[in-house]
């Protein structure tokens, strides 16, 4: 999962707001660079980070929201070595800002 740092949002999740500020995305699915769109799923949610049994800190990255984004075949064929013209997609289609 390719993961980044977002401005923070408010999201509605399990009958409160919660503060996120992290994008996470993941699962790239249906692309078969031909022409037609592809998906990619993300999570959006925040990292923690916890003590270690032997002292060192230990960072997890905790999801409150998920959903999937439909990428245009034009935004696939421009994808390389590494998903930035992805995350770059999603942010904006999401609306958000990266950090």
């Amino acid at each position: 999962m390719k993961t980044t740092n977002i401005k923070p949002i408010n999201i509605w999740e399990g009958g409160k707001y919660k503060t996120v500020d992290q994008l996470g995305v993941y699962n790239f699915h249906g692309y078969n660079f031909d022409g037609t769109d592809s998906m990619v799923s993300y999570r959006l949610g925040v990292t923690e980070t916890s003590e270690g049994s032997d002292g060192s800190e230990i960072a997890s990255f905790v999801s409150y929201s998920e959903g999937s984004v439909s990428v245009p075949d034009s935004i696939v064929q421009a994808w390389g070595k590494d998903d930035d013209p992805i995350v770059a997609f999603v942010l904006t289609s999401l609306n958000l800002e990266e950090a």
